[in-house]
């Protein structure tokens, strides 16, 4: 997703909701360093933009990648991307 509406409503969300949790230094971090690693990361990056790969598989292997690393906040959030083919 790059600048469009439903990004930036998504983008709104969790900006809303890391005010609500104070969160929102952990979520931005989270979000740098999930960006980062799909930008170096080209597989990474593959494997999310893929239509053939289903939403549970791709949620699946995000949790086993970062889910020591970023909050369950950002996890969550992830989860609802993929559900709704937003990645």
């Amino acid at each position: 997703m790059k600048h469009s509406r439903v990004a930036v409503r998504y983008a709104k969300s969790l900006l809303d909701l890391a005010i609500q949790m104070k969160t929102v230094e952990r979520v931005s971090s989270d979000m740098k360093m999930l960006s980062e690693t799909c930008h170096a990361n080209r597989e990474l990056s593959q494997l999310l933009k893929s239509p053939i790969i289903k939403p549970d598989k791709k949620t699946t292997i995000i949790k086993k990648l970062f889910s020591a690393r970023i909050s369950e906040i950002t996890i969550s959030f992830i989860e609802i991307l993929t559900k709704k083919r937003r990645e």
